[in-house]
């Protein structure tokens, strides 16, 4: 049930990349739609790569034509502060802002 990972849905935007590879993305908004997860970055080149979450656990994710894991980092309170995403040793992180 997309649901039980509402805690996922919000907007990202970019804070850090590593130093190996950019991924381009300035922004992504997390949503509920039709009963679905949706993972969506808007690039700098101004296009939008909307596709479906894979949802593996509270903490991590995964979606559609994309390798690697997405990991929700939580505060000290348990909210949702942003993503990391990565690929082996290629890392990007994202804070929560809304």
């Amino acid at each position: 049930d997309p649901f039980d990972y509402s805690h996922y849905v919000g907007t990202y935007v970019k804070d850090w990349s590593s130093s190996i590879i950019n991924f381009g993305i300035d922004s992504t908004l997390i949503s509920i739609e039709e009963g679905k997860l949706y993972y969506a970055p808007y690039y700098r080149d101004g296009s939008i790569d909307k596709r479906e979450i894979i949802p593996i656990d509270k903490y991590k994710f995964r979606t559609v034509y994309r390798r690697g894991f997405y990991r929700v980092k939580f505060d000290n309170r348990g909210e949702v502060v942003g993503i990391s995403i990565g690929n082996g040793a290629l890392w990007e992180t994202s804070k929560k802002i809304r």
